[in-house]
């Protein structure tokens, strides 16, 4: 990061609601920060973080399925959180598409932004993109529960990257694009080409995926065994 230009895009966590205020807030943030705003209002931003991702994504993620209602076996699934997470996708693709520059590399960070790439890839067909996960994946039996698992997947498979914690998250992805979407996987990534043609006439490319374990700092645990408990 420290070798090349970058800018900062997210969400403020604040609601601002004037054109004034916005302006203001994004002339701060670019002088101070580099970075550039998302606005959301108050509705779309509490069923996008707090519902959709903090109560469907995280705790499925981390392989606490969603509640089951019936004897059916339907599970609880909100439609309005995933409409907000759609809607917050899209705001960020608007900012991102409106400063974007030929040549730019954009990296997509973690399962809030899931259908930012295939949102970037419409807009800029040429653009270049890397998705990372900061959570597991779970595997394909429990990510299949989630009405909607189908769409995230092809959301990220518009990336030309998407980068893993560990082998095992990786693998359970690479799976579920073969359970789910019948898409042929490697150790390499996904060719999207090879699904039916509904798939492959949305994704005509190869997705790669990596393995990037996280690392310590290993100064701050030594410094933690030195102190007298």
């Amino acid at each position: 990061m420290k070798e090349m230009p970058f800018l900062w895009v997210g969400w403020t966590g604040a609601f601002v609601s004037t054109k004034e205020s916005q302006e203001e807030i994004k002339s701060r943030l670019s002088d101070e920060f580099n970075n550039v705003p998302v606005f959301l209002t108050e509705s779309v931003a509490d069923l996008f973080y707090n519902g959709f991702c903090n109560d469907i994504l995280w705790p499925l993620f981390h392989y606490v399925p969603l509640p089951v209602l019936n004897t059916q076996g339907e599970r609880k699934f909100d439609p309005k959180f995933w409409t907000a997470y759609r809607v917050a996708n899209s705001e960020f693709a608007k900012v991102i598409t409106s400063i974007y520059q030929p040549g730019d590399l954009v990296w997509v960070q973690d399962y809030h932004l899931m259908m930012l790439p295939s949102l970037l890839r419409q807009a800029i067909p040429d653009i270049r993109t890397g998705f990372f996960l900061h959570t597991p994946f779970p595997s394909s039996d429990v990510f299949s529960v989630l009405p909607v698992a189908s769409s995230l997947l092809r959301g990220v498979l518009e990336a030309d990257l998407i980068g893993f914690h560990t082998y095992d998250y990786a693998h359970h992805f690479l799976s579920a694009c073969s359970r789910l979407l019948g898409l042929e996987c490697s150790h390499k990534g996904v060719d999207c080409s090879s699904g039916d043609s509904e798939v492959s006439e949305q994704l005509p490319h190869f997705s790669h995926v990596g393995i990037f374990p996280i690392g310590i700092d290993p100064s701050s645990f030594h410094k933690a065994l030195e102190t007298k408990a």
